[in-house]
């Protein structure tokens, strides 16, 4: 159990909800894979609202059929007050046409674009304290992400964060990291159980304080702020 740090300066969870200020108010939707830290807190932002997460590119195969829960499908006509789209496993062309259908005329969207450089030195981290890599996770520069929206969604705006962070506490990237136990858990060595995986990766932190002084994380992520587009006329 990693012990929560106030302030913790990898957390962009708030950064990226701001995208849907002023808060929502009606069904709002999460789809990632494990992105329960954005779900908690758009639940305490937005406590009117329903807020319920996709957790697979699925929900997106069919187009008509998206379900955010088992009470309340989208399908039946346009609700969906607000949406976040935090993940690189989301084809953003297949989820585009369906939260366009479903969102209401003052309905939002946030997507997260990554950049090839986030926090690359996690990833190093990882394979030095474990040997597991990582496999490369698709990146979208903003462009190319705006293009894959469109014509579905406009983007209105486009908010980054690029800059290299120090830190002299480990325990913000052990943080980072656990966020990753879906994705690692199945590349760790048999003889390596995530107990044993966060205590070396801790240990390596550490010691790269001590030696270096700190441990350096790059941040480049941008939050593409999107509506549905308004249809043309017939």
């Amino acid at each position: 159990m990693v012990t929560p740090l106030r302030g913790d300066p990898l957390d962009l969870t708030d950064w990226i909800l701001d995208a849907l200020a002023p808060a929502p108010e009606g069904p709002a939707l999460v789809v990632g894979d494990d992105h329960r830290r954005l779900v908690s807190r758009l639940r305490r932002r937005c406590p009117a609202a329903c807020v319920t997460q996709v957790v697979s590119r699925r929900a997106f195969a069919l187009p008509g059929q998206l379900v955010v829960s088992r009470h309340d499908a989208l399908a039946v006509r346009p609700c969906l007050a607000a949406a976040v789209l935090a993940t690189p496993d989301v084809v953003l062309a297949l989820a585009a046409p369906e939260l366009a259908r479903v969102l209401r005329a003052d309905g939002r969207v946030a997507v997260v674009v990554e950049g090839p450089r986030h926090l690359h030195e996690l990833a190093e981290l990882i394979v030095q304290a474990t040997g597991t890599r990582l496999p490369e996770p698709p990146s979208h520069d903003v462009a190319a992400a705006a293009a894959a929206l469109a014509p579905w969604l406009v983007v209105d705006d486009v908010v980054e964060r690029r800059e290299v962070l120090h830190l002299t506490d480990p325990r913000p990237v052990l943080g980072a990291v656990q966020a990753l136990r879906p994705q690692l858990l199945g590349r760790l060595s048999s003889f390596t159980n995530w107990t044993t995986a966060m205590a070396r990766l801790g240990a390596q932190g550490r010691r790269m304080v001590d030696t270096s002084g700190g441990l350096s994380m790059t941040l480049d992520v941008a939050v593409l702020r999107c509506r549905a587009a308004v249809p043309m006329a017939s």
